[in-house]
This record gives C-alpha cells, sequence and structure tokens, in this order.
C-alpha cells in the first residue's frame, strides 16, 4: 500500500498523443472590452478559422501594455476559469489566443508589509509542523521495527524525507497485519489508523481503507457512525478547500484555508500548503509575460519568485500537475497588420511556404564581435549553426547562412519565409523582404516591451510592421535559456505536422516567466509542403510523435503536460532561479 500519495509520491504522467494538430475547437478567444478593436480582431479570426461560436471571453482590463499583478489575479484568473467552467469547456480548451489591446506584460509585484508579515507567519507555522510530523513519522517507524523487528528506518533529513519514510514504515505495518489475526492486530491497527489520520488526515484514512476495514477496526461503540459522518464532512471540506483555492489572492481566504486543511487533511496536507502558500506570495518584483503566466490558468499557489520548468516541452520529466494551457497571441502594432497577419498565414498554409531560410549567427562569438571565454554564448550559437546543418541536409529550401558578429547588412536577403537570428538589443534593422505568411525570430532581450509604442524599435514590432505573420519575444529580462531552441523549434514546424502553437509549447522551456509568442496557434506553413520527415528530426524531438503505448504513428503528444512542479516536499524535480536569475547555472548567459 502506498500512502500519501498525492503529496509526496513523484508521478510523471504520460504523454497525451493525439492524431492530429491542434483544432479550432480547441481555442479560446480573449479579449479585452476597454479596446473595440481587441473584439475586431477575435471575430475576424473566428470567422476565418471556423471557432465555433460561444468561445470569445472579453475582459474589463487596462488597454495598456502592462497591468498589475494584482489586477491579473482578481481580475483575469478567475474570470476565465469561470467563463471555461460555465461553458463546460475547461477539458476542452487546449490553447487560449490573446488579442490587440491585452496587456503584453504583467506587472512584478514585491510583498507588502502585510503580506511579509503573513509570511512570516507562516514560515513560523510550517516550522512548527515540521517538529510534529518528524516526531510522528519517527513513532511510526517505532511501530513498523515492533511489528516486524526486521525494519529498518532512515531516521533524520528534512522535510522532504517524511513520505517516502512513513510510506515505508505505514506500508510495513500494512503487510504485517495482513498475517497477524493475534490479540496484537486490533491495537496495532488502530494505531496504524492515528497515525496516518495525524500524518495526512482523516481523508488519507478513507483513501487507503474501505469502509468494511474501518468497521472492523475503528469503529468505537460510542461512535459507531464516525468515519461515515467524516466521509461526507471531508467531501464538502473538499469543495471548500477548492473554492478557497480560487481566491489566492484574498489574504482573508489564504487564513481561512490554513485554519481549515488541516482538521482534514493532515501534517502533510497542511505543511503542503503553507510551502505553497510561501511560494505563491514570494515575489522580488520582476515582472513576467501575461501570456506566459497564463498558461498556469488551473494552477493554484505555484511558486511566483521564479521560472518554473515548462511541463509541455519535449525533455521535461517531473512531478504531477494540473493541466498547462498553451497560449499564443494575435497582437501587432496596428490593427490591420492583425488581420494581415491572419489572412497571409491562411493563404501560406494553403498554398505552402516557399522561400528562403536565413539564419544569422555569429561565429561563435560574444555580442561584442569578440572571443566567448564563458561559452555561453557559443553554445547558444551552435544551435543556429546546427540548424543550418539539418537545413541543408534534410530541406530543399535556399539557404542563407551569415556567420559574422555583424547582422545582415539591412536589406540584403529577399524572398525570407523562415529567419531566426540575433543580436541589437531594441534596435530593429530590417534586413530584407518576407514572403507572405514568413515565421521570423529574433533572439535579443525586451524585443516585446511593447507593439503599440509609436516608435518602437524592438525586433518583435519591426519584423510585424514588415510583413512577418509570427514572431516571438521577451517582455522584460529573459536570459538565453528562456528561449526555444532554434534547432529544435523550426525542424518541427518545418515537417508540417504540429500546428504552431504546439510547435512552440513543445520548444518553450520555462512558464511563469518572460517569452511570448505571437501568430495564429492553428498556423501549420508547411502542412502541404512538407521540407522535413519526422526521421529527419533530432531523436530527443520525434518522441513527440509516438502515440501512447505505441512505436510510431504522426501523433503530436502537446495537447497534455507530462508533470508539473514539486510538492510539498519536493526539490530533485524542479529546477527553479529567482526571477532575473540565471536560472540553470552560471554558464547560461543573458542575451
Amino acid at each position: 500500500m502506498k500512502f500519501f500519495a498525492i503529496l509526496f509520491t513523484a508521478a510523471v504522467l504520460g504523454a497525451a498523443g493525439s492524431a492530429r494538430a491542434l483544432a479550432p475547437d480547441e481555442l479560446l478567444l480573449l479579449t479585452n472590452s476597454t479596446n473595440p478593436a481587441s473584439d475586431r480582431c477575435a471575430q475576424f479570426y473566428a470567422k476565418a478559422r471556423l471557432v465555433p461560436e460561444g468561445r470569445t471571453l472579453s475582459l474589463n482590463i487596462p488597454n495598456n501594455d502592462e497591468m498589475s499583478t494584482e489586477q491579473y489575479e482578481r481580475d483575469v484568473v478567475p474570470a476565465v476559469r469561470g467563463f471555461l467552467r460555465s461553458h463546460g469547456l475547461q477539458n476542452k480548451v487546449k490553447c487560449i489566443v490573446t488579442f490587440f489591446g491585452v496587456p503584453l506584460r504583467i506587472a512584478g509585484h514585491k510583498p507588502t508589509v502585510d503580506e511579509q508579515k503573513e509570511m512570516g507567519e507562516i514560515r513560523q507555522r510550517f516550522d512548527q509542523n515540521v517538529q510534529k510530523a518528524g516526531k510522528t513519522v519517527e513513532e511510526a517507524e517505532a511501530l513498523a521495527k515492533l511489528v516486524d523487528p526486521r525494519f529498518a528506518g532512515e531516521a533524520g533529513g528534512g522535510p522532504e524525507t517524511f513520505g517516502p519514510r512513513a510510506n515505508k514504515a505505514l506500508g510495513t505495518v500494512v503487510g504485517s497485519l495482513g498475517k497477524d489475526r493475534g490479540a496484537t492486530f486490533m491495537p496495532r491497527a488502530r494505531r496504524l489508523i492515528e497515525l496516518t489520520s495525524t500524518l495526512a488526515g482523516d481523508s488519507e484514512v478513507l483513501r487507503q481503507f474501505s469502509d468494511d476495514d474501518l468497521k472492523k477496526i475503528a469503529v468505537t461503540t460510542a461512535n459507531p457512525d464516525r468515519w461515515n459522518t467524516r466521509r461526507v464532512e471531508i467531501q464538502g471540506a473538499q469543495g471548500v478547500v477548492a473554492t478557497l483555492q480560487e481566491k489566492r489572492f484574498d489574504p482573508a481566504a489564504r487564513k481561512e484555508l490554513r485554519e481549515k486543511v488541516p482538521e482534514d487533511f493532515g501534517l502533510f496536507g497542511e505543511m503542503n500548503l503553507l510551502r505553497s502558500q510561501l511560494e505563491y506570495l514570494t515575489n522580488d518584483g520582476t515582472p513576467s509575460a501575461f501570456d506566459n503566466e497564463l498558461a498556469l490558468l488551473w494552477w493554484d499557489f505555484y511558486p511566483r519568485g521564479s521560472s518554473l520548468q515548462n511541463p509541455l516541452h519535449h525533455k521535461f520529466h517531473g512531478r504531477a500537475a494540473p493541466p498547462v494551457m498553451m497560449t499564443m497571441r494575435l497582437d501587432a502594432p496596428q490593427e490591420a497588420i492583425v488581420v494581415n497577419m491572419i489572412l497571409t498565414s491562411l493563404r501560406a498554409e494553403k498554398d505552402g511556404l516557399d522561400g528562403k531560410f536565413a539564419i544569422d549567427a555569429t561565429g561563435g562569438l560574444g555580442l561584442d564581435g569578440k572571443l566567448d571565454k564563458r561559452g555561453g554564448y557559443s553554445a547558444f550559437d551552435a544551435h543556429l549553426t546546427n540548424l543550418a546543418t539539418l537545413v541543408r541536409a534534410s530541406t530543399k529550401m535556399p539557404l542563407t547562412l551569415d556567420q559574422k558578429a555583424t547582422l545582415f547588412p539591412p536589406n540584403s536577403v529577399k524572398d525570407v519565409a523562415l529567419y531566426t537570428g540575433w543580436y541589437s538589443v531594441r534596435n530593429y534593422i530590417p534586413f530584407g523582404e518576407f514572403k507572405p505568411g514568413a515565421v521570423a525570430v529574433h533572439i535579443a532581450s525586451y524585443e516585446c516591451i511593447s507593439l503599440h509604442l509609436p516608435e518602437e524599435k524592438g525586433w518583435c514590432a519591426g519584423l510585424l510592421n514588415d510583413g512577418a505573420a509570427v514572431t516571438m519575444g521577451a517582455v522584460a529580462e529573459p536570459y538565453l535559456d528562456a528561449f526555444p531552441f532554434p534547432d529544435e523549434f523550426f525542424p518541427l514546424l518545418m515537417t508540417g505536422k504540429p500546428a504552431l502553437a504546439e510547435a512552440y509549447w513543445s520548444t518553450l522551456p520555462q512558464t511563469s516567466w518572460m517569452m511570448t509568442c505571437i501568430g495564429d496557434p492553428l498556423y501549420r506553413p508547411f502542412e502541404k509542403k512538407p521540407q522535413m520527415k519526422v526521421t529527419d528530426l533530432p531523436e530527443q524531438l520525434r518522441v513527440l510523435f509516438v502515440p501512447p503505448g505505441g512505436a510510431g504513428g504522426a501523433g503530436v503528444t502537446t495537447g497534455a503536460p507530462r508533470g508539473g512542479p514539486g510538492e510539498a516536499g519536493g526539490g530533485t524535480d524542479r529546477d527553479l532561479g529567482p526571477r532575473g536569475v540565471k536560472a540553470h547555472g552560471e554558464g547560461t548567459a543573458h542575451p
């Protein structure tokens, strides 16, 4: 028997294969009611892509590039969740599309004085629970030693060891009791239930033991209906807890939740909650992309002072998690450009995207044109040259590769269907002409701080103004490890199998961070004329096309997550770094 599986056991979800790419009826269109162009763009897109009626939610939010964390928490998350639930779409919609007028960025937040006080109280309470839980786990190990002298506990260690230790000890007791029907059976069985209840609450007792077991072991003549009553009470408590978690932004709701959980979910449940609330309240003032945060719509308390590994990434292997939403954006400096992006994507999809692939690398040098002694820039530049190798070996696309430290000269490349390169921060240099439906990704910091400022110099605005239908960028300093690797994103797209949103989210490393992708989420520029076969892809990408339990097929697995953040005792399955700090080690360069 496995105890406390929900709270402490790592459980990797199997990838959910799909026989087709993302579909129109799997979209939710999100607009801003304070900007009439927002709804117009969404209506045009819905008609063009045959998105079913009743899939547009218009929010009353600021008509700015940025909104506050408080506004996002109170006015966006509850409204989107409520809309999906009330329309029966919570298990249907896989991708949320934000439109012209929806803010790009969520402003950074630092704990207020009241929040700092609350965090102090949470820390104190968590420390007290660690002491109580540690003592109770030791009692469980003592009981295991009593029923089986061969049992060897693992005394010591922090709270991350409590779950495995409790599982091992109480599992040993269960195994022993299965063979024992003597005089010691009843007192030991009742002690087992007491320890289970203390550590994980009566909810865990009811999950682990059948009604017949509880009648035989735990019912007393003084209260013969205790467990029947508790089952009803806990069912009600689960609903209360879910409702309170929906109000994570409300200090009163957080406090009520802390008072409610211990009674029904034990020390482990309380520790899990306390740690989650503390992570939620810990912020250092770094902003995040609206779309990138919205991907975690269904997550309640999760770390907000760091980037999180993206559970949809093809290399992710972590703990079980709520679903992750793919998000995309249809936005541009002008409303007319959004309409043109939609039209050119449809045209290119119908005819097949033709043209050159332009790759602007640096030859492995640093951004100043000198030798990259630390190696972070040259390591990322290798992804560009590796992409060029894949294009030459596996496609018929004409390739223009520049490996000089300088950028493509202005207006030097014609008929560009695909482009990627770097650097030149917020200093767009028009290097050529795009084919209708072109996908253009420039890797540099701050390129999506704004799309709408009158003289915006960022690459996202510049590329869209000059005819690109797809781009991506960061709303603040993201560091290089936030960008999809070019030799993963583009090859996936070139197979013609995944939709744009799926190719992006399969290769995006992080969530709750800085990146946003702009373009039609359903766009498949190479559906009619694939430039690359699945067998041409790097081995690590081919797994995305293997359906569950199968050895082949064309399914794309991106529609469902394969894991999520660590739970209360977690640590090894997460790779978190503070916002604004290198999240994956000192070797990581920032663009």
